[in-house]
């Protein structure tokens, strides 16, 4: 390569000279180097300016780089087209080229006796963003190199580039090689033809032949190989018998070969020992316990071509025989009321007809022994951007610029530690929120992260093990293993306690660590709230025990742990929406705290402190910022802002569905029915309205709670017109019910092609549609109105006799097996729908979502209400 430096050299110095005969001593020549990524012109540049120096004793050249002209990632996220910009970032529609030709323009116009230093930016390739001004040419510069990709592409405006240059250089031919001459290759079309590779004789560029021809020139490095030799084969000997003794280490009685077998015939080889139990032993044919229950992971390779096969309820909507305790605040009673409203569905409600299995019966999962073939950097970057773009914008978990700094600097990738779980569980989340269901139904990403776990993880606690837990935790509910993930929530909150995250700590300075502390405890506080709200379990919080304050609204991108905190800004950021979901958290534990305390006395909430909540959710909301109402936001900010806003709705439908009917004293006032079926109509109407505005950024994640907000007020509304048909109560209003019922149905149409769960809830919505209609036109059964259930929820798993499958009715067996039991109302971990149980989510909102709608619901028309 010296001869090409050598060659350049020359040519920009003669270029310097015929200017100077020409001119004065103050001027400038201006060289375009130019070509595709990787062939060299930045290596070129920069040895040749390198010599240029070398030689005068004095920076008389300088290299402009076009890489400081890339738009910034939060330009690329203001587009119409982000996703596709983040994923073909370095394209040239993303870099700024009109400020390109600019620069160039200024180049040339002060090539004249250049009187002022100019200031162009750089890219910082840590932060992945440009730097403004990181590069300044001053009137010393005699010789400006500006290289890049597109100097030379012949589409406006780049076109316009070359009439400001001196002189060009299109490099197209083969990237630098080590070593002599003799060991540089033949081009492919060389090697081809079989033919001798001559060099171009105009220098640096393609071929001879390739230059005649017309055809690209390409080059590729001869392959790495190892030398058999006795030396390097001992070696290789010596490290064979190391990883086989590792290998049993790791897994003690395991037989390799047999291992090697079911490796080259495609299957994985590692199983626990829990696993390898023998199906017919005795422990397994006792029954489980009422509340044991199993989540195995599927291994990467299943054949998931049956969607709902060996699915769960991630919403503790859907009944499960092993779907462990769901108490009186988890939502299977709704349904289970409608049921009992429908003869025929409740008669067929028993565990017999469901296709659960008990956790020894379920899936046995397989770990990988060899790392999973992820993805190439490319996708990797994508899944990454779109976890940052789509994810955290809701969940603040991790802080961008630190975790990409840490990528960068390759501190993510060590074995068995939580940051290999949060990069892992990054791009699992990343490729499940920018996909469907039906492509991410099993994730190497996931098998990865989870490979990672270590028990030695729970021996220290550290704020990167309480995000990794999160994250497992929060994934997991998303991937329809609820009490997986509650046990992961679990332990991240009792290691963020025995960090003492719930504590200020006033006598350390207010820095953006201890800010991002702050964060990440509300993020964990919201998914702890909303995991008791929707499984019905004793709650961790109480108030008054926590005084950590909630977030600031602050730009942190540029922010070090000890960097002070900047002052609030009036603009949406990523930690808008959790700050809006913390405060509504805490309302919602107050709700969910007065309403165990009325189901322990076996009565429900009083009419009157559901009227006080209420006002405090109206509090709430007249006090949130002025972007979540204006339209003039960024659009990545609409669909976090859209499901705060749902789930004060939800929680509204809730409070009412689970008070007391009427004031005891002042009747006149609206009752609670009313209240609930208003709340569920105009919940129903912002969603529907939302989506058909927005359906260019649904993307999964809100369609994910867009499908469970509408899922559930549409049940409410069903409930109460079942029950006003049963005792030939229809008016007008109960027609408005069915209109909005049939809206959300619409809605759920349109999310059912990309989500399991909206395709359930679909088929839920028209099953019940379905009865009600057969019961209505035969007039074979009077619909009936549960009486008070003042003990417990009843429970559909009582029986364990089985029944025929002749006694299913007709079209609830064409449901199939593990439809999600649908005919039987009775949806278990292993016989229903996996993403259904997502809906009742462990998130931020998971306290919404998934809120009382259980004992809630089950005593909401006692008999004697509708007397007289």
């Amino acid at each position: 390569m010296d001869g090409i430096y050598a060659q350049l050299e020359r040519r920009a110095l003669s270029l310097l000279a015929g200017k100077l005969h020409q001119q004065s001593a103050d001027v400038r020549a201006i060289m375009i180097p130019a070509g595709p990524p990787g062939c060299g012109k930045s290596t070129i540049a920069s040895q040749v300016v390198q010599r240029i120096n070398a030689r005068h004793q004095t920076s008389i050249a300088k290299v402009l780089p076009m890489d400081g002209y890339h738009y910034s990632r939060s330009h690329l996220d203001s587009l119409p087209n982000h996703v596709e910009a983040r994923a073909r970032r370095g394209a040239h529609w993303t870099f700024d080229s009109q400020a390109v030709l600019d620069m160039i323009k200024q180049l040339h116009t002060s090539r004249e006796r250049p009187s002022r230093t100019l200031c162009v930016p750089s890219f910082d390739h840590e932060i992945k963003d440009p730097v403004p001004g990181a590069i300044g040419i001053s009137p010393d510069a005699k010789i400006a190199l500006v290289e890049g990709n597109w100097l030379l592409f012949n589409e406006h405006p780049w076109n316009q580039i070359v009439d400001y240059a001196d002189d060009t250089l299109l490099k197209m031919g083969r990237p630098p090689m080590h070593g002599s001459s003799s060991q540089l290759r033949a081009c492919l079309n060389c090697q081809k033809r079989k033919s001798r590779c001559q060099p171009s004789a105009n220098g640096p560029g393609p071929c001879s032949y390739c230059a005649r021809v017309g055809k690209d020139c390409s080059f590729v490095n001869p392959p790495d190989r190892t030398r058999l030799t006795r030396k390097n084969l001992d070696a290789i000997e010596r490290r064979c018998t190391k990883l086989e003794a590792l290998i049993r280490t790791l897994h003690p009685g395991i037989d390799i070969d047999v291992a090697l077998a079911d490796l080259e015939a495609g299957q994985e080889v590692i199983r626990s020992s829990e696993q390898e139990l023998d199906d017919d032993s005795p422990e397994q044919e006792e029954p489980a316990h009422e509340y044991e229950w199993s989540e195995p992971s599927l291994p990467p390779d299943f054949n998931c071509q049956n969607d709902e096969a060996g699915g769960m309820d991630g919403m503790a909507t859907l009944n499960s025989l092993d779907a462990g305790y769901l108490g009186s605040s988890s939502g299977a009673n709704l349904l289970q009321e409608i049921a009992s409203m429908l003869p025929e569905l409740a008669a067929s409600n028993s565990p017999a007809t469901s296709h659960g299995k008990s956790p020894s019966q379920t899936h046995k999962s397989k770990a990988s022994l060899d790392p999973p073939n992820l993805a190439n950097e490319s996708l990797t970057s994508y899944l990454i951007d779109a976890y940052f773009l789509f994810y955290n914008v809701s969940y603040p978990i991790l802080h961008e610029p630190s975790f990409r700094q840490k990528l960068a600097a390759r501190g993510m990738r060590r074995a068995k530690s939580s940051r290999n779980i949060i990069y892992y569980l990054v791009l699992a989340i990343g490729h499940w929120i920018s996909t469907s269901d039906k492509h991410h139904a099993v994730s190497k990403f996931y098998a990865a992260a989870r490979n990672s776990l270590s028990i030695h993880m729970l021996e220290s606690g550290s704020l990167e093990t309480v995000q990794a837990l999160l994250l497992m935790g929060n994934y997991l509910q998303k991937m329809d293993k609820p009490n997986t993930g509650y046990q992961f929530i679990g332990i991240a909150y009792k290691m963020a306690l025995g960090l003492g995250m719930h504590r200020e700590t006033p006598n350390l300075e207010d820095s953006f660590g201890l800010e991002r502390r702050r964060q990440l405890f509300w993020v964990l506080y919201c998914f702890d709230s909303g995991f008791n709200i929707t499984t019905g379990r004793p709650p961790y919080a109480q108030e008054g025990i926590n005084d950590t304050a909630i977030p600031r609204n602050i730009e942190d991108k540029d922010l070090e742990p000890t960097t002070s905190v900047p002052p609030e800004v009036s603009t949406p950021t990523p930690l808008s929406a959790i700050i809006a979901q913390a405060e509504l958290a805490k309302h919602a534990n107050s709700l969910y705290l007065d309403y165990l305390t009325a189901k322990t006395a076996n009565t429900k909430v009083e009419y009157q402190v559901a009227e006080t909540i209420e006002q405090t959710l109206a509090d709430w909301r007249q006090r949130l910022p002025q972007y979540f109402t204006s339209e003039d936001v960024p659009v990545w900010f609409t669909g976090p802002r859209a499901v705060v806003l749902w789930k004060e709705q939800n929680l509204r439908i809730i409070l009412w569905r689970g008070s007391k009917r009427s004031h005891p004293y002042l009747p006149r006032k609206t009752n609670a029915e009313t209240r609930c079926l208003d709340a569920a109509m105009q919940s129903i109407n912002d969603i529907t309205t939302f989506c058909a505005a927005n359906e260019g950024i649904l993307h999964l994640g809100i369609v994910w709670y867009a499908t469970y907000f509408l899922f559930q007020a549409a049940l409410v509304l069903e409930a109460s017109y079942l029950d006003r048909e049963a005792r030939d109560k229809l008016d007008n209003e109960s027609g408005d019910w069915l209109m909005m019922v049939h809206r959300a149905q619409s809605c759920l149409v349109t999310f059912s092609s990309r989500s399991r769960s909206a395709k359930r809830c679909l088929e839920v919505l028209e099953l019940i549609n379905r009865r009600a209609e057969m019961a209505a036109n035969t007039r074979r059964t009077v619909l009936t109105v549960p009486e008070l259930v003042e003990e417990a929820p009843i429970a559909l798993q009582t029986s364990v006799g089985h029944t025929e499958a002749s006694q299913i009715p007709v079209d609830l067996q064409t449901l199939g097996e593990g439809d999600l039991s649908m005919g039987a109302w009775t949806l278990n971990d292993d016989g229903s729908d996996p993403t259904m149980r997502m809906i009742l989510d462990n998130t931020p909102w998971g306290y919404l979502d998934n809120t009382p709608i259980d004992t809630l619901f089950s005593d909401w028309f006692p008999q004697d209400t509708f007397e007289g």
